[in-house]
């Protein structure tokens, strides 16, 4: 890695020794310029870090930025170390927990992937048969929601140490929060942030710091993460709704002209509105509740999900309403209801899909 690669540190425990494992992490990147270090405050000895700086300074003149934050490093704090980054010329960074105990072959080896994937984002994936049980389970549990809920594939969702193009990632508005876990935070955000194929997975040695790995594996960090995956959806919910609201209301007025004033059949006028709303529904969700994905939302994969909700929307009127003489708009608004969600997580899904 050039020395338009910047490093990202972050240490948040007073119990490891910081100067060892940073020293650790600027051998193994030799041409690396200027450290952002991040340190809890409640956490870290002010003399520890001042050790740790002074190394830094020591070894090749590099600059050093000391950050303190409280309650855990997040997204805007990532964000800001990127932006700093950029302005300071660096096109990538490494970005690594300190706590995680990975060692200048780990980060030589997701460097080397960054070199020849300069526009993804490299993450180390731990061997899942050498980690601990209660680890394995964590990581496979984060690593199942966050594909179903971002279609995000990998290995080691819970990886302290990544390699990131920053010219995306400092221009990041979305989803930005105090309180979520930055390494998350890209994995979630990876459909917005960088290129089609956005997540390069590199093969590591190191599994977890025996010392530390109750600390930086454990419930706690999968907690942090489910949440930061969870809010990424949930904070696209409000700009959903109104999407479905205002192609729902279109639905409801062309399926009623159609029904009571020109075709008097519940199951053809269902397919009249739900063709026209469908069509103005997909352009509110690409340029308003999916903004930044761009050519990511397809339109032949929305259109493929809405022609399925269609199908089970008419079949299901002309059950109820058709054959059993059931009333037409309640029974179209119950069964909106039962498909509304299900359309949402499979949306979010193709919106993610990289």
């Amino acid at each position: 890695m050039s020395a338009e690669c910047g490093i990202i540190a972050v240490c948040a425990q007073e119990s490891m020794d910081v100067s060892e494992r940073l020293h650790s992490l600027i051998d193994s990147c030799p041409q690396c310029g200027s450290l952002v270090l991040f340190f809890k405050a409640d956490a870290v000895s002010e003399e520890e870090i001042s050790r740790a700086a002074a190394l830094v300074e020591n070894q090749g003149g590099r600059e050093v930025m000391l950050v303190p934050f409280h309650g855990q490093f997040s997204s805007k704090d990532l964000i800001s170390s990127a932006q700093s980054l950029v302005s300071a010329g660096y096109a990538h960074a490494v970005l690594a927990d300190l706590a995680a105990g990975y060692t200048a072959r780990d980060i030589n080896t997701i460097c080397q992937q960054a070199d020849e994937h300069p526009s993804c984002l490299v993450t180390a994936a731990r061997n899942h048969l050498q980690m601990d049980e209660k680890v394995r389970s964590s990581n496979k549990r984060v690593c199942r929601i966050l594909q179903i809920v971002c279609h995000v594939k990998v290995h080691d969702a819970l990886t302290g140490l990544v390699c990131l193009p920053l010219a995306h990632v400092a221009q990041a508005t979305n989803g930005l929060s105090d309180n979520d876990d930055a390494f998350a935070y890209l994995l979630t955000q990876s459909a917005y942030l960088f290129d089609e194929a956005a997540i390069v997975e590199a093969s590591v040695e190191t599994i977890a710091d025996e010392q530390n790995s109750a600390q930086v594996s454990d419930a706690f960090k999968e907690t942090r993460s489910l949440f930061t995956i969870y809010k990424t959806v949930l904070g696209r919910f409000p700009k959903y709704l109104a999407s479905s609201l205002s192609s729902t209301a279109i639905d409801y007025l062309i399926f009623g002209i159609l029904y009571y004033l020109v075709i008097g059949v519940a199951f053809y006028s269902a397919i009249g509105a739900r063709v026209v709303s469908s069509i103005i529904n997909y352009l509110l969700n690409k340029k308003l509740v999916f903004k930044g994905i761009g050519k990511k939302y397809r339109a032949w994969n929305y259109f493929l999900l809405a022609a399925g909700i269609l199908a089970v929307n008419s079949a299901l009127l002309a059950l109820f309403v058709d054959t059993l003489g059931l009333p037409a708009i309640p029974v179209k608004i119950v069964v909106d209801v039962l498909l509304y969600f299900v359309n949402f997580t499979v949306q979010n899904n193709i919106a993610h899909r990289n």
